[in-house]
């Protein structure tokens, strides 16, 4: 599966079930107070964080969503986990 399910990171459920979304792509976290917004894909990702925390499943899901190369499409998957990691938790 490459690099997404190698990637050390624990996904913390309630955090992402807390999150408010809109269409739109604004995020709102209730706890903290602060908003973010997310292109379509960023609320795609964190739509499917709040149903499961798998990232093998998360990585079966993407695959089937999305085209293009599995590295691009995981390293990029990676890099918006990093975003989360700096910005929410």
């Amino acid at each position: 599966m490459g690099q997404l399910s190698t990637y050390n990171f624990t996904l913390n459920t309630d955090m992402f079930k807390r999150l408010a979304l809109s269409d739109s792509g604004f995020v709102f976290d209730p706890v903290t107070g602060k908003s973010y917004t997310v292109n379509d894909t960023g609320f795609w990702l964190i739509k499917q964080l709040q149903k499961n925390s798998d990232l093998d499943v998360l990585h079966t899901q993407i695959t089937r969503e999305f085209e293009g190369e599995a590295k691009i499409i995981e390293r990029n998957v990676v890099e918006f986990l990093e975003q989360i990691r700096q910005y929410v938790l």
